[in-house]
């Protein structure tokens, strides 16, 4: 009767702190997303604002005004963005990296349609991972990749990007380089990029970018159970 009272003890033990890792992992991941969600969408936000407050002060200046509007509109497209792709990590537990793809390469190429530059994305997958992406992944992956295709976009005189996504059981990786050239003088890795390795640090994964020939980036993460 006394083993079997302290086997159950045992495992009650073990089960209430296993229990206790998994609550406070939960909680870590849900405040990170909190952070990502402030820093995200508050960023577009507050843009929209400052933009909206210039503009009631330009009221005599029609070109002004009109490219604050401008300006206004583009910056929603991108809170819309950030709040579906947030909204999209919240729901990773339905997801697959099959679908992380997918959505990767719908909304990519709606993003460069209204600049004129073609997006050409293949994926290899050579085995299917034995699990789902986290939300975090799906939140990192996703913003490092409108990231660079920003960055590309902004320093590249490029009229199209490819991109080549490869999936195994290990690891999830992703090359995005473009057609055209980037002036070193132009170019100064900033807070952005910074931004980038951290999130891809945060993951175990590893950022290089590479501007000797066009605008280059490569990421890996390692996805095994």
């Amino acid at each position: 009767m006394f083993a079997f009272t302290s086997s159950l003890f045992a495992v009650i033990i073990h089960s209430s702190v296993a229990l206790h890792r998994d609550v406070v992992q939960l909680t870590k991941e849900r405040l990170r997303l909190l952070r990502e969600l402030h820093d995200g969408l508050g960023r577009h936000l507050t843009n929209i604002k400052m933009l909206a407050d210039m503009a009631l002060y330009q009221k005599d200046q029609q070109t002004k005004l009109t490219e604050s509007i401008r300006d206004i509109s583009e910056i929603s497209n991108d809170a819309i963005r950030e709040l579906r792709n947030y909204m999209n990590s919240l729901e990773a537990q339905k997801a697959t990296w099959q679908s992380l793809i997918d959505y990767l390469r719908i909304e990519g190429r709606r993003l460069l349609l209204k600049y004129d530059v073609e997006l050409h994305l293949t994926s290899d997958i050579q085995a299917s991972p034995e699990r789902s992406p986290t939300s975090l992944e799906w939140l990192h992956i996703t913003r490092i990749f409108f990231e660079a295709l920003e960055n590309a976009l902004k320093h590249s005189d490029c009229n199209k990007i490819d991109i080549q996504i490869d999936l195994d059981q290990k690891f999830f990786k992703i090359i995005i380089s473009d057609n055209g050239t980037v002036s070193p003088v132009e170019f100064k890795p900033g807070r952005g990029i910074s931004g980038m390795k951290a999130r891809a640090s945060e993951l175990g994964g590893e950022l290089v970018i590479d501007t000797e020939r066009g605008y280059v980036l490569r990421l890996e993460v390692p996805i095994a159970s």
